[in-house]
């Protein structure tokens, strides 16, 4: 069973819901919206879902929650690059990196360290996201 609670765009800056779904909490656009990037404009889609920054519970104090708003607006961008898959998973990181820098909401040394376990571990979510999408293509 899904709960959701609301969350109002304009007091977090974000047009979002989250939702508890399956054990999990993920976070869903109730609007579209256009990051400025790196490789030119990228617009996420209303609708879409994002698990947050993932990283393991045991991160948590060192870097903060994955739903944390210094960076939760990153994540989402990340979690659909990782989704569309329209770029190398490299190209995709430093995409995620360098919006985290230009955010300026986050110390060097916490985005370094982030960009280091998605270089290690991006590719298991990098390999999921391909079969899911494949999947979800196949069955229209």
């Amino acid at each position: 069973m899904s709960q959701a609670i609301t969350i109002n765009g304009n007091d977090q800056g974000l047009p979002v819901e989250f939702l508890y779904r399956d054990g999990q909490t993920i976070v869903r656009l109730l609007e579209s919206i256009t990051y400025h990037t790196i490789a030119g404009p990228i617009t996420v889609p209303a609708g879409f879902e994002s698990d947050g920054c993932s990283m393991p519970r045991l991160f948590w104090r060192l870097f903060g929650h994955p739903f944390d708003m210094r960076y939760l607006r990153e994540a989402i961008l990340h979690d659909w690059l990782y989704w569309i898959q329209s770029f190398p998973r490299r190209d995709s990181d430093d995409i995620f990196r360098i919006s985290l820098h230009v955010s300026g909401r986050l110390a060097e040394w916490r985005i370094e360290a982030i960009a280091f376990g998605l270089r290690r571990f991006g590719w298991i979510a990098w390999r999921a996201n391909r079969r899911r999408r494949q999947r979800a293509l196949r069955q229209g």
